[in-house]
């Protein structure tokens, strides 16, 4: 979508979406895509998985729908979407090189629903290019 300078309009919106101010006051419909090596938030080390945790549950204090898609194991006020049912490191598969496979059936469920959300923030790296 280009954004047309002249005029300030950024375009036409995506089938299904809304202005802006239609949506005020309404709690936002947020993915949060977390890694599966590691469960949210960390049994030990894990920096990125420790702000998906606080993050995530911050957006539900504060009244969004969130979504996070992560292991099984993972503890959440959000609605949990496992991507496998334990974290990858715990199941003894970090170091197999199988972790890429695992992760690409949840990111595709993920950007398959993209209408169910606002906003999806992945904490994944690059592997949501291709989607």
């Amino acid at each position: 979508m280009a954004f047309d300078q002249q005029s300030q309009d950024p375009g036409p919106r995506p089938p299904g979406s809304q202005p802006a101010d239609s949506r005020r006051g309404r709690p936002l419909r947020i993915a949060q895509l977390a890694s599966l090596y590691e469960r949210i938030p960390p049994n030990f080390y894990g920096g990125t998985e420790r702000v998906v945790s606080y993050l995530t549950e911050e957006l539900v204090r504060r009244g969004h729908e969130v979504s996070l898609f992560a292991s099984g194991d993972s503890i959440t006020s959000a609605r949990l979407v496992s991507g496998f049912p334990r974290s990858l490191r715990l199941a003894g598969l970090s170091s197999s090189g199988i972790g890429p496979g695992l992760h690409m059936p949840m990111l595709a469920d993920v950007y398959g629903s993209a209408d169910r959300f606002d906003i999806i923030h992945s904490h994944i790296d690059y592997w949501c290019f291709p989607f």
